[in-house]
């Protein structure tokens, strides 16, 4: 059985860890979002509106955004532990690392929640709805759910090249082994020696 060139490997290979590390990244961007804008932060976690000294006014979280937060959180977490299992180069981790990136799309799809409707709550009593505008954090989610896909279809890729190595040394140390029995006696009286 022929092998395939030593480039294919390492083509696949990095199309996998660009596109996963591409993700782990722009959903990582979507997190720092969150936590940099004001709007964001204030909106999702709660704001403190009005302090009296004694007691304070605040905004409960808003349970939308919060959830967008924490499936982005996820997002970008199983992404890195993919990279991670995907850079040893053996088809057990790489099909692991598959199931993590399946995942880790569906949860960067659900930071998508974004844009449903939000609503402001202060002390349980709604005082603005709505839904959130366009900006540059969910733009990079956009391209980090792009990049989840295509990291998914590399690292398929990449796993069945490198199932088709593992098979190739298989069958190449079967061959050898074949050729080494057909000595027969010879080759078992110089091995015991």
């Amino acid at each position: 059985m022929p092998h395939a060139p030593r480039w294919l490997s390492c083509a696949t290979q990095v199309w996998a860890v660009l596109n996963t590390a591409l993700a782990a990244i722009l959903s990582g961007a979507f997190v720092v979002y969150y936590l940099t804008d004001e709007g964001a932060r204030k909106s999702t976690f709660g704001a403190e509106i009005y302090n009296f000294g004694f007691s304070s006014l605040k905004t409960d979280p808003v349970v939308t955004l919060l959830a967008s937060f924490s499936c982005m959180v996820t997002a970008t977490v199983l992404a890195f532990a993919s990279l991670c299992l995907i850079c040893p180069g053996k088809p057990g981790l790489v099909k692991c690392a598959i199931v993590l990136l399946s995942l880790g799309m569906c949860c960067s799809g659900g930071g998508f929640l974004y844009f449903a409707n939000a609503d402001v709550k202060l002390q349980g009593i709604t005082v603005y709805s709505g839904s959130p505008t366009f900006s540059w954090g969910v733009g990079q989610n956009f391209g980090a759910v792009i990049n989840f896909f295509f990291a998914i279809i590399n690292c398929c890729a990449y796993k069945s090249y490198l199932l088709k190595e593992q098979q190739s040394a298989g069958a190449s140390y079967a061959q050898n082994d074949i050729e080494k029995q057909q000595g027969g006696v010879a080759y078992q009286q110089s091995s015991n020696a």
